[in-house]
Order: structure tokens, then sequence, then C-alpha cells
């Protein structure tokens, strides 16, 4: 299976000046697509691999790998939640932008980008996957998030922020939607195709 991508609703928990933003950013919670990512080590995997990541530790804007690295990273998995600590580049503009928008509540979703690993996912009663086993490649700051059940935190915005965000959050929430839909094609039942398109229709109806 190639690299998927979630974005979470994510919770910022420490975000202490001077000191690198602590968030969550996955959970166990089944996504819009029925799927669900195993956190920690379990009979059919090892839940996330972090090795990797933790090397590099890369964070981009919205997936985008043609924009240099914005922020030094290390993740962990506490209490069946994954968690990551963040010391963006405040030497760079927009990182340091983005640096106060998630420290004052105007962000605080995240978005990973990981590799399922082969043999260590399997389709599940929703229609979607549990992936019992996933390699971390990148986190990437984001609008607004696709799990349902993960904590957001308040937001304060002027009501033209609040309009750009929103439209923002949802071409991104179609996407992955969208995305879900077309893997489904080549890889699930028409049944499951139906319920991805049954839920896209819903948001883009404001239902």
């Amino acid at each position: 299976m190639n690299t998927q991508r979630k974005v979470m609703v994510g919770k910022v928990i420490e975000a202490d000046a001077g000191k690198p933003i602590v968030a969550v950013v996955s959970t166990q919670d089944k996504d819009l697509a029925g799927d669900v990512i195993w956190q920690a080590p379990n009979e059919r995997g090892r839940g996330w691999v972090l090795d990797g990541f933790n090397k590099a530790g890369r964070i981009y804007w919205m997936h985008d790998p043609f924009r240099p690295n914005l922020a030094k990273a290390k993740a962990w998995v506490d209490d069946g939640r994954l968690l990551l600590s963040v010391e963006f580049d405040t030497g760079d503009e927009f990182a340091a932008e983005l640096d106060r928008k998630y420290r004052e509540g105007y962000l605080s979703e995240w978005s990973v980008g990981f590799r399922p690993v082969d043999g260590k996912y399997a389709a599940n009663e929703a229609g979607g996957y549990d992936f019992f086993e996933s390699v971390l490649d990148e986190v990437s700051a984001v609008n607004q998030g696709m799990n349902p059940y993960t904590e957001t935190v308040s937001k304060y915005l002027t009501a033209a922020d609040d309009v750009r965000v929103a439209l923002e959050g949802y071409e991104a929430r179609l996407r992955e939607i969208e995305a879900a839909v077309m893997r489904a094609a080549s890889e699930r039942e028409d049944a499951a195709a139906l319920r991805l398109l049954t839920a896209l229709d819903g948001i883009r109806t404001g239902a």
C-alpha cells in the first residue's frame, strides 16, 4: 500500500514560551474513511514505527516537500496517542508564524504521512482499514482535521479568518475522502466505495 496521509484534529497540550510545542497528532479512533491507526504494539504489529522519523524530524506545511523543513520534531506514543514535540524554526518567517498560531490557538490540526507495513493492515467492518504497524514518514501542519473524536483547542479568529480557515479545511477534508474513494475503487468492494461517496456528498451539502 502507498503512503497514507491522515489529518487529525489535534490538541496542543504544552505551549509554554521558550519551550517546544507538544501536541497529540494521532489517536486510535476511526476517521471519516473508517480507517484506524493502531498506536502501540499489538498482536498484529508494532503500532507506530518512529525510528526514521525521529532521526530527521520533518515538519511540512500541507504535505509540501518542496518547502524547506519548518521545524525539529520528535514523536513518541503515550497512553494510546501519538505525541509530537515541535521546535519551529523561528528564524524562518513562515515557520515563526505557524509557531505563533499554534501557541495562541489559531491552529491545532496536524496530518501524519505514513507507510503501512506490508502484511500489517487489514480491512475492517467500517469499510476502512486497521493499520497494525505503520512507519511515520513526516508530519504536516494543516488547517482542519478528519478525525471526529479527537479534541480541538479553542480558536480566536476574526470573521474573515474564520471563513478562510473553514473553506480551506473543508477543501482538505474533501481531498482526504476523494483519495479514499479512489483507493476504494481498486481495493475495496462497491459497498465500501458507496459509503465513502455518501460521506463526501454529506460534506459538500453540509449534512
